[in-house]
């Protein structure tokens, strides 16, 4: 995935191909060259595009971590991130950066947001740099001076984080760090990270307020106390970090502190002493102990650190891995500022020395060293930083979008399968209907059959059709008899409108004599269409609740409405078996053609008989 991230970098803007970490090493071998501008600027419209897309669910990357980074690159911010368990003097540590006890301090769990500290360059005049980082001391955007308003201002809110449930964000302190004067930082702003412990994310939710912070540093000072090195490194989170910027053990950007070196035994009484590492009045004096013993203890630690570190699978520099003794050194420096600043006494020489040698022994002076190696590098480090976030956003971005793809590929597969078999359906329904068609149209088998018996059952009741017919026939002779004898003669338009009065009346009579014959031959092949037609319409709402994506059940409905004659008991011809009446000839009467020729007949049967007197054609019998 990184070079698919790269290649979308080339494609954004001229110059990008120039991004990458090589390069950037490359231009560094060189004293005289200069970063390509595009490269900010790249990494800048990568930032965007990502924003862009990214839309308010955060589906590409997380805002947190473009917010971070975009915060690093356009305040040119490089980030030491100090973090570690909880107790482990993560506070300590900073607070001998600082000289003062800046930070708030406790036995207990402390630390409960993440500060940014930026060092605050200083023209000192002669005098020593330490001596000026009281007047440095600031909150930002708060009227908050000097250590001990700001240690106070602190405690208050880790207090308010921690008992009143109050938000847990990001505040910064402006401070004048001495080591970082002894290197040169250009335009880049060196910023030391205070995080909460590790061990506590879950419980207060650091882990969503800090870890992009801490994950976006371009330095780590990962801070364990010796009392907790059997059990309690984090080798979890250096994974992370090393996952994220492989090389960064092998660059030393990983520094492992070991606080607390004064506590620390090689041997394994159980009587030993395992007081945290906090504020205290007592000067802790490592100096007592001989060189030697120091060095053993260093070196067992070390074996320690590298052995419960194998996991990780790159090796660890011996000279990333610190013991040292945050307090001594704390306690030494405040020394060293009280001599600086009283007049000159007798033996303040011999004190400052004492001083001096008590902050050596503890080794913060080593860790400083080694924060300037890396700061000398920080506009290299910086830009490499930010290249290294924004290719790993790339990456993510791509990723996401890629399984994204995928996922449409493999919906757009179900669909296409789903209208396939939709498609199938639909024919498959068509096919029905046009058999449903063909099966019942004129002139079909069932035309046919359907007419065949309505004949043989006309016949069958040809006695009954003859006696009503001839009980109205006679009704139409006297009819004829008493229009001869009526005197005067009536007129044509007379006999008109009575004879069409008489058809009319006789109409009706006629339906209502014929009505109630029956049609038991066709009765059986009109049911056992109902029966098939039934089944037909099973099948079509089969077809219908598959294209639907429903389910149908039989036994919900019957096959036609409940007033239709069909049975739901079948004989052994498939003939259904009903208790009803057979099938009436007025339930068919004004559908058969037997019943409209027979009423042609009728008419006929006046015009011959019934024709006005003075027509030509009038010839009666």
């Amino acid at each position: 995935m990184a070079s698919s991230g790269y290649s979308i970098i080339k494609s954004i803007t001229e110059g990008a191909q120039h991004i990458g970490h090589k390069l950037i090493q490359a231009y560094y071998q060189d004293d005289t060259a200069i970063l390509h501008r595009s490269i900010t600027k790249t990494c800048q419209l990568i930032l965007n595009i990502v924003r862009k897309y990214n839309g308010q669910n955060n589906i590409l990357v997380q805002k947190e971590w473009l917010n971070e980074t975009e915060y690093l690159l356009q305040n040119k911010v490089l980030t030491v991130g100090v973090f570690g368990r909880h107790n482990a003097g993560k506070s300590t540590l900073l607070n001998a950066l600082l000289y003062h006890e800046v930070l708030s301090v406790a036995d207990t769990n402390e630390t409960a947001f993440v500060l940014r500290i930026y060092h605050k360059p200083r023209n000192h005049h002669g005098s020593s740099c330490f001596e000026n980082t009281e007047q440095s001391l600031s909150m930002k955007d708060q009227e908050t001076e000097g250590h001990r308003s700001i240690r106070k201002t602190i405690k208050r809110k880790n207090s308010g984080i921690r008992e009143k449930g109050a938000t847990i964000d990001v505040d910064e302190l402006e401070a004048h760090v001495p080591f970082l004067c002894r290197c040169s930082t250009g335009d880049i702003n060196i910023v030391l990270l205070d995080t909460p412990g590790l061990s506590e994310s879950n419980e207060l939710g650091i882990s969503e307020v800090s870890e992009h912070q801490l994950m976006t540093c371009a330095v780590y000072v990962y801070v364990i106390s010796s009392q907790q090195l059997e059990d309690s490194i984090d080798t979890d989170s250096l994974r992370a970090i090393v996952k994220r910027d492989p090389n960064a053990f092998a660059e030393r950007r990983i520094i492992i502190a070991v606080t607390r070196l004064d506590q620390y035994s090689t041997t394994t009484s159980e009587d030993e002493s395992s007081d945290p590492d906090s504020e205290s009045d007592d000067e802790s004096k490592p100096a007592k102990d001989d060189e030697e013993e120091i060095i053993k203890r260093i070196h067992s630690i070390k074996e320690v650190i590298q052995r419960q570190c194998k996991c990780l699978g790159v090796p660890i520099p011996d000279d990333c891995i610190i013991p040292l003794h945050a307090t001594g050194a704390l306690e030494a420096r405040k020394k060293m500022i009280n001599l600086r600043v009283k007049k000159k006494e007798p033996d303040q020489e011999s004190k400052l020395s004492t001083a001096n040698e008590r902050d050596k022994i503890s080794q913060v002076p080593l860790l400083e060293e080694k924060l300037i190696e890396i700061a000398t590098n920080s506009h290299y480090l910086w830009h490499y930083n930010i290249v290294r976030d924004c290719t790993k956003y790339c990456d993510q971005a791509m990723e996401k979008l890629d399984g994204s793809k995928k996922e449409f590929i493999k919906h757009e597969r179900e669909f296409n399968d789903k209208v396939r078999e939709k498609e199938s359906n639909f024919q498959g329904f068509k096919k029905l209907v046009e058999v449903i068609r063909f099966k019942y149209k004129d002139g079909s088998e069932f035309s046919k059959r359907l007419e065949s018996t309505y004949n043989e059952d006309l016949k069958t009741n040809h006695e009954n059709i003859d006696r009503v017919s001839n009980s109205h026939l006679s009704i139409f002779e006297n009819f004829r008899s008493e229009i001869k004898e009526r005197k005067p003669r009536v007129t044509t338009a007379q006999f008109k409108s009575e004879a069409e009065k008489l058809i009319e009346n006789e109409n009706k009579s006629l339906r209502n004599d014929l009505k109630d014959l029956a049609f038991k031959q066709m009765d059986v092949v009109v049911k056992d269409s109902i029966y098939r037609l039934g089944s037909f319409r099973q099948k079509l709402g089969q077809h219908l609740a598959t294209y639907c994506n429903t389910t149908t059940s039989t036994s919900d409905e019957p096959h036609l409405p409940d007033d239709s004659i069909i049975s739901e008991s079948l004989s052994d011809s498939r003939v259904l078996v009903s208790s009803n009446p057979p099938l009436k000839l007025r339930d068919i009467l004004e559908q058969s053609k037997v019943h409209y020729s027979f009423w042609e007949n009728i008419f006929v049967f006046f015009n011959k008989h019934f024709v006005p007197l003075d027509d030509p054609r009038r010839h009666l019998r």
